[in-house]
């Protein structure tokens, strides 16, 4: 019956490939920018992106698609090449992926590491401004920062200095100095934690979930999968195995590691970062029920200021009151200032936000995320 079940959500996941559309070839450069902020501090990156034919150096996907831009931080003493997985499930869905080859060292800086995952962001989206640039008008505004271990950990360090960020997502993210756990509490943007049930490096009670539970965000994902160990999350790294000397065997193998991360992680940076809608639908409806996983979810609904998990003209009347600046409930006042009342996505409360919802729950069609998770 488990197998079964196993094979049926397989089947599901086999499904979104077109959803995920026409797979890109993976072009490669390796770019060193220099960080004026930080005393023109060298950031080696591995650049991987959309291309019509792979290779090192080929041109960016012939078009005018502008691709978001994901910076992916290494593990302790691991290099950017263990995460092979990671960029070539990316890359053909249309995301530029950044590994920075920084703080590889016995004793690295978490902080400075976090600081070059934010930098090379803002460095590739430079480069999409540059009329001189190979990616010059193809690299997207919208971005995420991830990581693997102490890469997820400084994920959490650089979505807490830099709100612009628009998504986090990381692989048995650690803890940090400073610490990840408590920069978690000054992140509210749209999160999504995997976690390795057989992980004794950083076992998710300790590690994963305290760092889940830290989080501000309104639209932030838990995902812990069953029988996956630390090290299974990057390709084979001899660094890294010698970490899990004396822990238990993964319960399943490395392809099928990858092959759960990519079901979920895909159509998820689909949904954040190009706000599409149907992409969310099939990460919702592959994470209800599957036996390869457990999760946990606070996705708050657009719209929803009263938290009752609905959106009605309750909420329009309190997004009025807010915007003539009547008293309402410090608990909407919250939910508020979180963007949760923020219907038509424009940064601001008030009036019209109050019609849309209105709208909404007239049941007449509108063109904006009115009753869906704020991270759309």
């Amino acid at each position: 019956m488990a197998l079964s079940r196993i094979a049926l959500f397989a089947l599901i996941a086999f499904s979104l490939l077109p959803l995920l559309g026409q797979p890109y070839e993976i072009g490669h450069v390796f770019i060193t920018f220099q960080d004026s902020a930080r005393g023109n501090r060298s950031v080696p990156v591995h650049l991987y992106y959309p291309a019509d034919a792979p290779g090192d150096g080929v041109p960016v996907a012939a078009g005018t698609e502008k691709f978001p831009p994901v910076s992916f931080g290494h593990g302790f003493l691991m290099v950017w090449s263990a995460y092979e997985n990671i960029w070539s499930a990316l890359v053909p869905q249309g995301f530029i992926v950044a590994l920075p080859a920084t703080e590889g060292g016995l004793l690295p800086s978490h902080l400075n590491f976090a600081r070059d995952l934010a930098f090379v962001i803002r460095a590739v989206q430079a480069e999409g401004e540059n009329p001189a640039s190979m990616f010059y008008q193809r690299v997207d505004s919208a971005c995420a920062v991830m990581g693997h271990s102490m890469g997820g950990g400084a994920s959490f360090l650089a979505a807490a200095e830099n709100p612009w960020i628009t998504a986090l997502a990381n692989l048995a993210a650690a803890e940090t100095n400073p610490s990840a756990i408590a920069a978690a509490a000054d992140v509210a943007l749209p999160s999504l934690v995997f976690a390795g049930g057989n992980d004794c490096v950083t076992p998710p009670a300790a590690q994963q979930i305290p760092l889940y539970n830290a989080l501000a965000s309104t639209c932030k994902t838990y995902i812990e999968i069953t029988g996956a160990t630390h090290c299974q999350f990057a390709e084979n790294n001899s660094i890294c195995n010698l970490g899990e000397i004396g822990c238990a065997p993964a319960a399943i193998s490395r392809a099928q590691q990858h092959q759960t991360v990519s079901d979920y992680l895909l159509p998820w940076l689909k949904a954040v970062l190009q706000r599409d809608v149907s992409a969310w639908e099939s990460f919702q409806t592959l994470l209800s029920g599957d036996p390869r996983i457990t999760y946990g979810q606070n996705a708050e609904l657009r719209g929803d200021v009263d938290g009752n998990s609905e959106v009605n003209s309750t909420d329009a009347l309190v997004i009025l009151s807010y915007d003539a600046a009547l008293p309402i409930p410090s608990a909407f006042q919250q939910r508020i200032a979180a963007g949760i009342g923020d219907a038509n996505a424009d940064g601001q409360t008030n009036s019209t936000d109050a019609l849309l919802v209105l709208s909404f729950d007239a049941g007449i069609a509108i063109p904006f995320p009115v009753g869906l998770p704020t991270c759309l």
